[in-house]
């Protein structure tokens, strides 16, 4: 499944936010979250990955030039 990543700690109308919704999603019974339009309120990438994978153990951050086998 690929999803919003747009904020983390912050809140904008229509966008999923990172550490309060997450958690939730992980519940959904899908092998695989990508986290995509990431947002200025979003910590770098090595660190989100890290947040992420605390969250939810299937999610990750997308990045440029990610190539995901279908």
């Amino acid at each position: 499944m690929v999803i919003d990543g747009a904020t983390y700690r912050h809140s904008i109308p229509s966008h999923l936010r990172i550490d309060r919704d997450l958690p939730d999603i992980c519940d959904w019974e899908v092998r695989r979250i990508a986290l995509t339009q990431i947002g200025r309120s979003v910590p770098p990438h090595d660190r989100l990955v890290g947040i992420t994978a605390e969250l939810c153990p299937k999610a990750f951050p997308a990045y440029d030039g990610l190539e995901v086998a279908l």
